[in-house]
């Protein structure tokens, strides 16, 4: 049902031990937030996933590229 992907992620996050892995990064290609036109919300389904997981296990910061603009938040 699921990826590969998809279930070592599941099983990995909850491993990170946070006196070892002080930073917690995840890189990704299509971000999950943008407002270019051309891109908005291709990356939606795999958000709607993945965020919740994210804030769960505290990430500091994600990397994304896809979108050829600058943008920050």
């Amino acid at each position: 049902k699921y990826t590969p992907q998809y279930n070592w992620l599941q099983e990995e996050l909850p491993k990170v031990d946070r006196e070892q892995t002080p930073w917690l990064i995840v890189l990704m290609h299509t971000p999950w937030y943008n407002s270019d036109n051309y891109h908005y919300m291709e990356g939606e389904t795999m958000r709607v996933v993945f965020e919740p997981w994210f804030v769960e296990h505290k990430v500091d910061v994600v990397f994304a590229g896809h979108v050829h603009s600058y943008e920050r938040s």
